[in-house]
């Protein structure tokens, strides 16, 4: 039961961990150009303004479209950041 215990534990943990790690790498694409997809359709292309969490998911706001961490396909700095 312990040890049943200890893996629900360290499952919690890296629920949590994966959590952080994908609010910050999406903190990181504000400002930076995006492209997203799924399943071959272009959802979204333009400069992330902001991004917000809600439960376990992550969206990016692109042009006042929330768009899901996981369909972002490629990432392209902004003319200004190339500068």
């Amino acid at each position: 039961l312990n040890m049943l215990n200890e893996l629900q534990s360290l499952s919690e943990t890296l629920e949590q961990m994966s959590q952080y790690s994908q609010t910050t790498y999406a903190a990181s694409l504000i400002g930076k150009e995006i492209v997203a997809s799924s399943d071959g359709t272009l959802l979204a292309q333009g400069e992330v303004t902001g991004m917000e969490v809600s439960g376990s998911d992550v969206y990016l706001i692109v042009d006042d479209n929330y768009i899901p961490l996981e369909y972002v396909t490629q990432v392209t700095q902004t003319a200004a950041e190339s500068e």
